[in-house]
């Protein structure tokens, strides 16, 4: 594979989102797990970057929830304790939240009572190879949260300092390069575009790819007029549109840029659709090596 092209667009005129928009609360889901520090410290590390309310919520277990009355009240006094804890030296606006019913449904609802603006996950498991295993919690939270999903895959190091997007040129990949420009201001911004050429084999490569690319990069450049986007924006992002599929165009991208993060929507006209993840966003949340954010578009 080539490597990627880089451009820079010509920075737009103000208008469209909010420069500086990050979310004010954010709901962080626990089941007290191990794998549970990693997605919590990034949690925090938010909650202080953005000033934001933090509120954590641990769902119990049916088996759980169908305790008599006394020992029910005893476990979530328990349970709150636990939850308090888990703040550790967190001076910020807090709250803890026991809640009952299935786990993916349950964060949803509470994330609309809350008017969280961001849920934060972590992974399920990690497999016996060290890959990512996301479970079914969090794949029900991204095909139907109505706020965005940051599934936190790595140890917190830093703060994300480079952002990586996927897009198709659809309303939902716009989605998503608007609301991570718009939670990480300082961010540098890297829009990714994989292209195929059909019929490859039966013309030159090069020049195939070559008119494709053209093609491609041209269509990114009515896209992001389309977004109409504000300059301080236009002046940290980068284009790249590259050969190959998508989960290997991106992933060359965080590689090349060290971004800790990845943005993709959740639906559009490369497969990713509203009623589930799709293909190509499901390939993403299991194989990039970094955190992910998930948006849907409205």
């Amino acid at each position: 594979m080539r490597r990627p092209r880089t451009r820079r667009p010509t920075p737009r005129q103000r208008g469209g989102l909010p420069v500086n928009n990050p979310p004010r609360t954010i709901l962080f889901a626990t089941d007290f797990s191990s794998r549970c520090d990693r997605s919590l410290d990034r949690a925090m590390l938010l909650a202080t970057q953005w000033n934001a309310r933090l509120v954590l919520l641990h769902v119990l277990e049916k088996r759980r929830a169908a305790m008599p009355d006394d020992a029910r009240r005893a476990e979530e006094a328990r349970l709150h304790g636990l939850l308090r804890a888990e703040f550790g030296s967190h001076a910020g606006e807090t709250e803890t939240r026991i809640a009952r019913g299935p786990v993916g449904d349950t964060v949803v609802a509470v994330a609309g009572e809350t008017g969280a603006d961001l849920v934060v996950t972590g992974v399920a498991r990690y497999d016996e190879l060290g890959d990512f295993v996301l479970g079914s919690t969090v794949d029900r939270l991204v095909r139907h949260s109505p706020v965005p999903v940051l599934i936190v895959k790595k140890r917190v190091r830093t703060t994300y300092d480079d952002i990586v997007i996927a897009t198709d040129f659809s309303v939902c990949s716009g989605a998503a390069l608007r609301t991570a420009a718009a939670m990480f201001p300082k961010a540098q911004l890297h829009l990714v575009h994989a292209y195929h050429v059909p019929f490859e084999g039966l013309i030159s490569k090069d020049v195939n790819r070559d008119a494709f690319e053209k093609e491609r990069s041209a269509e990114m450049a009515t896209f992001l007029s389309g977004l109409s986007l504000p300059d301080e924006i236009g002046a940290r992002l980068s284009t790249h549109v590259v050969y190959g599929e998508t989960e290997n165009a991106v992933e060359s991208v965080v590689k090349a840029t060290g971004a800790g993060l990845a943005a993709i929507g959740t639906h559009g006209r490369s497969g990713f659709v509203a009623a589930m993840i799709g293909s190509i966003a499901e390939a993403l949340l299991a194989t990039l090596d970094c955190d992910v954010l998930t948006v849907r578009s409205r």
